[in-house]
């Protein structure tokens, strides 16, 4: 027996139709069936498009016309497929002498009879692992799409780009693809709506005894690293919560979290338990909203609302709306399901402004709610009314577990929303030496948390003047009194964000 797995396999999965999509440039993002093309034929191959249609192999053609009336149906074409056959093959054969051929498009491979590293056991960092699952509806036309498919296949796996072109060459696209980097897989040509972004593969959160990174680090540099702090964020507020004596009383009754212990988020799509929603206007905050196991929507309106809260698999939905908009779209998105779905609506009383602490505790007590009495989906709006709201209601929510009831997790949220005093700074008042006066004038002896999420035409220089500001402000080394986290965010308005905790 080896000591290590040294045998590839390889599969090149729909192989007859990658091999006309790729020859015939027309059908690239569009469903292909290769096979038997009369009424009594057989489908030998589908592409990937075709098979989210329901399309399989062995199936009869007439039901996959049925099933896919606007697919490509090709005839095989067998030495196209050994030619390209035996390219792969030659190029299998300079990694090792010992190949063995299953089929025309199947392979064992004996890496270490020819010398080639390998190794077993966790992928390393940088390698792609599918942690994100990305899904939009594109109107674009026939070249938009399949360029836009190159491009998420160069990025993923599990790519899908699924559509049919009107007689002026532009249709609607469903898009689907696994990635490590969901802002990379948004499109940079067409119209993407019902952004959807979940993570696939939740793990537990970085322990809360390690030291955040430095907040003058430029995040195009490291953009991962902001993403460590989230959950490091995430770990310290947990351990934070669970050794306050000043606890809110919703989480008195709740499991002190073990302080060497991080907590570890809830399995996505789950049947039960309490499903979350976190909208935003930031695409440089989707892969840390996701991270907490809420399904992002990404520039929300009625219909994304409604189909994320769909997707999720839970009965009762918890939104956290990022604007006056976002919240109507949300509201909007109950009333569309109405049919089949009921919602509670949590805002505050008509007429009264934003508090902050104790004083809007008191004010919340007195919040009445709107429903829509039906069966289905329970979807409970809360009044995070910013992109630093939604942020830190879902960091409160990711430790969240599937017994954790609805009005529990709902007071979690509001407290989290709550305790933040934010600032929205735009054109000259958000340049880097404006910002850093509104960050030393507005933080308090108390504070123990700054946030600055900057916008597409914030300044590069903002995030460090702001903790340079907090440095100075506070006298202490940054991580010790106050953390300071910065977020590119990459949102229209404001420029810049500052929320203080």
């Amino acid at each position: 027996m080896r000591a290590s797995a040294s045998v590839l396999h390889l599969d090149l999965d729909a192989f007859f139709a990658s091999v006309e999509q790729r020859d015939k440039p027309s059908l690239a993002g569009r469903p292909v069936v290769v096979g038997g093309v009369g009424g009594r034929g057989v489908v030998a191959t589908a592409s990937y498009e075709a098979r989210a249609l329901g399309v399989h192999s062995a199936m009869g053609t007439g039901q996959a016309r049925h099933l896919a009336p606007h697919a490509a149906y090709l005839a095989t074409r067998f030495e196209a497929y050994r030619e390209s056959s035996r390219i792969v093959m030659a190029l299998l054969g300079e990694l090792s002498p010992l190949v063995e051929p299953l089929s025309i498009d199947e392979a064992f491979v004996d890496l270490a009879a020819g010398g080639v590293p390998h190794s077993v056991g966790p992928e390393p960092l940088g390698m792609s692992t599918g942690e994100f699952e990305v899904m939009y509806l594109l109107e674009a036309t026939a070249v938009q799409a399949g360029q836009l498919r190159r491009d998420l296949e160069r990025i993923g796996d599990s790519v899908g780009v699924v559509g049919t072109p009107d007689a002026l060459g532009v249709g609607l696209y469903q898009v689907h693809v696994h990635t490590d980097t969901p802002r990379a897989a948004l499109p940079h040509a067409g119209r993407a709506r019902q952004i959807c972004i979940h993570h696939l593969h939740p793990t537990a959160l970085v322990s809360p005894t390690d030291e955040p990174p430095s907040p003058w680090e430029a995040f195009d540099s490291d953009p991962t690293g902001h993403v460590v702090s989230f959950e490091r964020l995430a770990a310290r507020r947990a351990e934070r919560k669970a050794q306050s004596v000043r606890m809110h009383p919703s989480q008195a009754a709740a499991p002190r979290p073990a302080p060497a212990q991080a907590p570890h988020l809830a399995v996505r799509s789950r049947q039960s338990g309490v499903g979350v929603i976190a909208c935003t206007r930031a695409p440089g905050l989707i892969e840390q909203l996701a991270r907490s196991d809420a399904a992002v929507v990404l520039n929300p309106d009625r219909e994304g609302i409604a189909r994320a809260a769909a997707d999720l698999g839970s009965s009762q939905v918890i939104v956290l709306p990022c604007d006056a908009a976002c919240t109507e779209a949300a509201h909007d998105a109950a009333r569309f399901l109405a049919a089949r779905s009921a919602v509670s609506t949590v805002r505050p009383p008509v007429g009264t402004t934003r508090k902050t602490g104790a004083a809007r505790e008191t004010a919340r007590a007195g919040v009445a709610s709107e429903r829509y009495e039906a069966e289905g989906i329970q979807l409970l709006v809360c009044d995070t009314d910013d992109e630093a709201r939604v942020l830190a209601a879902a960091v409160a929510l990711a430790g969240r577990g599937e017994e954790a009831e609805l009005a529990e997790l709902a007071r979690r949220a509001w407290s989290a929303a709550a305790g933040l005093r934010t600032i929205a700074l735009n054109g000259a008042q958000a340049d880097g030496e404006a910002v850093a006066r509104a960050v030393a004038s507005a933080l308090r002896p108390s504070d123990e948390l700054l946030t600055v999420i900057t916008g597409r035409n914030a300044g590069r220089d903002v995030g460090a003047l702001a903790a340079s500001a907090a440095v100075g402000a506070r006298g202490h080394v940054v991580g010790e009194d106050v953390e300071v986290a910065v977020h590119a965010g990459g949102q229209e308005h404001p420029d810049v964000l500052i929320a203080i905790e």
